[in-house]
């Protein structure tokens, strides 16, 4: 989650966020294995599944900035 959160957040404050942003930072985050939360119990075979938390984090901030609070 705390890899979507941190770019997104220097996103906001450089002015810079976009839907695209947003997406590409969840999207990477399927390439990190998962060491804390539900998802750690699974381990390597986290590796190449968007992390939960991220995704529910990215659909949170699309929907801020669809309705301009950011």
């Amino acid at each position: 989650m705390v890899d979507v959160w941190t770019p997104v957040l220097e996103d906001i404050q450089s002015g810079h966020l976009s839907e695209e942003k947003i997406k590409s930072y969840v999207e990477k985050t399927k390439d990190i294995k998962a060491t804390k939360g539900r998802a750690s119990y699974l381990g390597e075979r986290s590796i190449g599944h968007i992390d939960p938390g991220s995704y529910s984090s990215g659909l949170l901030f699309e929907s801020l900035l669809e309705a301009g609070a950011l």
